[in-house]
């Protein structure tokens, strides 16, 4: 009977010893991965590209060319691979008409067949972690002047009037200016074209989206499309110009938008209309 209890005595203790040295354990390993996710640096995401911003990538000198393009792509995106034609034949007009172009993907080594298809030079592939800025999804196609400044930018799948557009900018090296044609009854701005207005007119800009989407602009007015033919009769100033930010919205609500403001007589432009295509949303690219 002693040995008995001696045993289930021995028995206990080890049970015990055991259950205190998995918990110090568990409290150790707690312990060391509170300290170290307290003391991992945190890095802030980098600005998305936009008209108006400054970009710069490594061993890339926007300088030695009035025009340079930089593609955002990625081999996984499906529109990316979808503009691979367009891509391609975008590539081989750079080389004709000397127009520096590169290419920016997540792993160059990752997309080495992907970059294979395009028949891109190796010295024209980029890294994102290799640029300033990110992009809001892929494909994206920036235009920079020798400034390094961004004066033109096409996101997602472009539709064939983006491609004769990218095309003609190419051939011409000369930056859009004044409104672009969108088929919406009123001039449409790039960014570029909007800093310019704001600075012989006094405008307002009017985010059409609904509440708790964020718009690109700060300072622009809120009122949601389904508020709006409620709202502007006292609270939209017909003696301004407003426009309309499109940037991030469908174009049937951009449409509907102008409509109601002008069959109010209220002097109407938008901002980057027609410019939300499909794309595959990365947040951010490049951070």
């Amino acid at each position: 009977m002693g040995r008995l209890k001696s045993t289930w005595l021995r028995e206990i203790f080890i049970t015990v010893v055991s259950c205190i040295v998995v918990f110090a354990g568990l409290w150790a390993y707690d312990t060391w991965a509170s300290y170290r996710q307290a003391h991992v640096p945190v890095v802030p995401p980098k600005p998305v590209a936009q008209a108006g911003s400054h970009m710069a990538v490594e061993g890339v000198d926007f300088s030695r060319s009035p025009l340079t393009l930089l593609l955002i792509s990625s081999p996984t995106c499906q529109y990316c691979l979808a503009s691979e034609h367009f891509h391609t034949k975008l590539f081989d007009l750079g080389r004709t008409e000397h127009v520096p172009i590169y290419v920016a993907v997540p792993s160059r080594e990752k997309a080495r067949q992907y970059l294979g298809l395009l028949g891109v030079d190796d010295v024209a592939v980029k890294e994102y972690a290799q640029m300033n800025l990110s992009a809001s999804g892929t494909p994206t196609i920036l235009a920079i002047n020798n400034r390094g400044e961004i004066k033109e930018v096409w996101s997602g799948l472009a539709n064939p009037a983006d491609e004769l557009n990218i095309a003609n900018l190419v051939q011409s090296k000369k930056f859009s200016s004044g409104a672009l044609p969108t088929g919406i009854s009123a001039p449409n701005f790039s960014q570029s074209d909007l800093q310019k207005e704001r600075l012989s007119n006094h405008l307002e800009l009017l985010n059409v989206a609904e509440r708790g989407i964020s718009g690109s602009e700060q300072g622009e007015q809120n009122i949601p499309l389904q508020e709006l033919p409620l709202r502007l009769s006292y609270e939209v100033d017909k003696e301004q110009l407003h426009v309309v930010d499109c940037t991030n919205i469908a174009w049937r609500v951009c449409e509907s938008a102008v409509t109601l403001l002008n069959k109010s007589h209220v002097r109407t432009a938008t901002l980057g209309a027609g410019s939300l295509h499909l794309r595959c949303k990365v947040t951010p690219v490049g951070s």
